[in-house]
């Protein structure tokens, strides 16, 4: 797992991000179209992004400090998410779920990536992952800070804690 904290450093950037209604637009549409927003990595110059998230989705895949292109994927999954007060998601492991619920096979991504882009306070709403190990497991908690990253692999069993006070805002990707 690696944890970057003050990972976008443009603040422009960051301030495009500070608008909570655009966050609220973007969890309703990834829960209304019931999936998720798919990308290619090979990006050409001649491209256009389509809107503010895909401009994300790149700014987060070419920095530097989260060396993603170092996993070989060819596409990027992304969406977003505001959890509210007493919210929580369940144990789980992500999946392409387009191709899950088409064939019913599993294919799990290569990495994953959760950005708390939107300025934030929440109690509670910790990103947990379990590691098994031989005789033991282990959870380890992340705390959803503001402009934090954290890189982890997504087909670990991992959840978001309930939240206590506040609303939690991720955007989250997977590579694949």
């Amino acid at each position: 797992m690696i944890i970057v904290d003050n990972v976008i450093q443009d603040r422009p950037v960051l301030e495009k991000f500070a608008d909570r209604d655009l966050w609220v637009q973007f969890d309703d549409d990834t829960t209304l179209d019931k999936s998720r927003k798919i990308v290619s990595t090979n990006l050409d110059s001649g491209s256009e992004l389509k809107d503010i998230w895909e401009f994300l989705v790149f700014a987060l895949y070419d920095n530097p400090f989260l060396d993603l292109h170092g996993y070989g994927a060819t596409e990027i999954e992304y969406w977003g998410n505001v959890l509210r007060e007493k919210a929580e998601l369940e144990w789980h492991q992500d999946k392409r779920e387009d191709i899950y619920q088409e064939t019913g096979e599993t294919i799990l991504p290569k990495q994953g990536v959760i950005w708390y882009g939107y300025p934030h306070k929440v109690w509670g709403g910790y990103l947990e992952v379990k590691h098994k190990y031989e005789y033991w497991e282990d959870i380890e908690r992340v705390e959803p800070v503001y402009n934090r990253a954290v890189v982890f692999d997504p087909s670990d069993w991992h959840r978001v804690d309930r939240i206590l006070g506040g609303e939690r805002y991720g955007f989250q990707l997977n590579l694949w």
